[in-house]
Formats: C-alpha cells, sequence, structure tokens
C-alpha cells in the first residue's frame, strides 16, 4: 500500500518568505500532490497549521484531502490495481479525483485518435485495436 504524508516543502522557499505544503504519496517512488497552502516555517509543526490566521480552515481542507487521496489508494488496493500502477498513472489518477475516467485501452485509444491527424497513422491504429478487440472477445469466449 502506498504511505500519503503531509509536508512543509523547504527545498524551495518563496519571495515572500514561505513554502508550499504538499503531501507526499510514496508508491514505486513518491511523488508531490500541490495543497495550494504556503505558510512560514513557525506556522508548521507535528503536521498541523499552527498560527495562522485560516489554522482551522487550512487544517479541515489538508485532513480531507489526505483522506480523500487515502480513500483512493484503498480502492485501488482492493480492486489489486495498485500494485499494477506505476508511480505517474496513480499520480494522474488521484489529480482527476472524482472525475475519474474509466482507464481502459479503448479509452486511451479514444483519447489519443484525437491527436493523431496523419491518416495513414489513424488507421493504422484503429485497425489494430479492432484486432485487439478481436482477440479478447476471442479469448473471453474460450476460443
Amino acid at each position: 500500500m502506498a504511505r500519503v504524508t503531509i509536508l512543509l516543502d523547504t527545498r524551495s522557499q518563496k519571495k515572500n518568505g514561505t513554502y508550499p505544503l504538499k503531501i507526499r504519496v510514496a508508491h514505486r517512488g513518491e511523488f508531490y500532490i500541490p495543497l495550494q497552502i504556503d505558510l512560514r516555517l513557525d506556522q508548521w509543526a507535528q503536521d498541523r497549521v499552527t498560527g495562522h490566521p485560516l489554522m482551522k480552515r487550512h487544517n479541515l481542507f489538508i485532513n480531507a484531502r489526505k483522506l480523500e487521496i487515502e480513500r483512493q489508494l484503498l480502492a485501488l488496493d482492493e480492486q489489486h490495481r495498485l500494485e499494477t500502477m506505476s508511480s505517474a498513472v496513480l499520480k494522474q489518477y488521484i489529480a482527476q479525483g472524482d472525475r475519474q475516467e474509466d482507464l481502459t485501452l479503448a479509452g486511451y485509444m479514444e483519447r489519443y485518435l484525437q491527436h493523431v491527424h496523419n491518416t495513414n497513422t489513424r488507421n493504422t491504429f484503429i485497425n489494430m485495436f479492432a484486432k485487439v478487440e478481436k482477440f479478447c472477445a476471442e479469448r473471453q469466449n474460450g476460443l
């Protein structure tokens, strides 16, 4: 199962002396999801916002966002999909949130073909996809 932590990213200080708050997801490497909250070092302690005018609001938002990501990870794990996902695919999945599309070959193919303008390339992919669909149907029917 992937690990989710909240951190104040002190690698890059902004001009106003604050640092961005991010969620770190560790799964086959790690990636960061920005929370659009910037804090000074003295406003972040023990994984909580302290001494900030919007402290309660920020803490509720942070906890809700972390819980949502953990819920997505649990669902993926229960479906046995998490173990096959790369870090990049998982980041994209989390970023889409409730707007999740069905991550199927057909969905990716349709999305890809929207950007293909070369007729020969387009026809090659359409023919290849038809063969893949036929193969999958035959395999599913036990032929």
